[in-house]
């Protein structure tokens, strides 16, 4: 939404009406306890997005913050739930587009499909788990102030080609890019990513900060430290044509 942690400050006091945010955001984040949950993250990952990840942690650690190991139990399955969520409410607002055979994307038009296939008792365990993840993650809360992961666990892929190999699996791409960006969209936390470098194609990659709610300054805070330590901060991803 925005190219720095300060704009995004600035769209958030206009959008909620808070502040003033932008101009209390610290880069000595002594206080500032950040956790990385190691189960969540055993998973195939590039070695150009755990490379970026490093920076992070290490920009985190020079300003001062304490940064630890958690884990979140139940936030393996919150990708799948997320997405069962989303697909059935988005099912419902758009379903007169299949009723209409409107022009579709193969991808929407397959995914609209697909949602029809989904029971009103897989919907309703779905959310009954989500109350599961949102216990869980206000526990390592009650442990550290922030938590961090990458946003994604592979670098950016054309699309013409989904499929990549990671760590000597498959998988793709379209479905894996929400392992860690569902969890906060499901619990409510203020989440933010924020850039960490280029990758060798010369497309950016980022982490992602998620905090307690109404903790957004904790959040951009943490990520304004972790911008100001990115040397390529300044710079737009290649274009392949």
């Amino acid at each position: 939404m925005t190219r720095t942690v300060t704009d995004a400050a600035l769209m958030l006091e206009g959008m909620a009406a808070v502040g003033p945010l932008a101009e209390r955001l610290q880069v000595n984040l002594k206080e500032f306890r950040v956790g990385v949950p190691v189960d969540w993250l055993d998973t195939p990952t590039e070695e150009d997005v755990k490379d970026g990840f490093q920076v992070a942690l290490d920009a985190l650690r020079r300003a001062g913050a304490h940064v630890r190991e958690v884990r979140l139990p139940y936030a393996e399955p919150s990708e799948t739930l997320g997405a069962l969520i989303t697909h059935v409410d988005c099912f419902g607002k758009y379903r007169f587009l299949l009723e209409s055979e409107a022009k579709l994307s193969p991808f929407f038009h397959e995914l609209l499909l697909a949602t029809e296939l989904y029971g009103a008792a897989d919907y309703l365990t779905a959310q009954r788990l989500r109350r599961l993840l949102v216990s869980d993650v206000e526990a390592v809360h009650s442990e550290v102030d922030l938590i961090i992961t990458p946003t994604v666990p592979f670098r950016a892929a054309r699309l013409d080609d989904m499929q990549l190999t990671v760590d000597g699996l498959v998988v793709d791409a379209r479905t894996g890019q929400g392992r860690f960006t569902r969890l906060s969209n499901l619990t409510g936390q203020p989440s933010v990513s924020v850039p960490v470098g280029i990758d060798s194609n010369g497309m950016p990659l980022s982490v992602q900060v998620i905090g307690r709610p109404y903790e957004e300054r904790a959040v951009l805070s943490a990520a304004r430290v972790i911008e100001l330590a990115n040397p390529r901060s300044i710079a737009r991803p290649s274009v392949h044509l």
